[in-house]
């Protein structure tokens, strides 16, 4: 199932890029739990984003099929950063 996350992942970041997604990060802490970040360009890139929601359908259950667990996201406003300035626009971790 860990593949089969991994690989729509992947997929729904490029979709995601292409509309205006920096990109993402997928992590595995080491008690197992999987964590998602992602920059996007703005904040009206993201909520444009998820209102297409419904193209990405079978991407989204295949990921959700993988986990026991989904949390709400959260939006995180840089404070300070050393990342390009490209970078540093808006984050939303789920």
């Amino acid at each position: 199932m860990e593949d089969q996350f991994c690989h729509a992942w992947q997929a729904l970041t490029a979709i995601q890029r292409q509309r205006g997604a920096i990109g993402s990060c997928l992590y595995k802490a080491d008690h197992g739990t999987w964590m998602a970040y992602a920059q996007w360009s703005n904040r009206s890139a993201w909520e444009q984003a998820c209102e297409l929601h419904l193209q990405d359908q079978a991407l989204s259950e295949t990921m959700l099929a993988a986990v026991e667990d989904t949390w709400p996201p959260i939006f995180l406003t840089p404070i300070i950063g050393q990342l390009p300035p490209a970078a540093q626009e808006l984050h939303v971790t789920h």
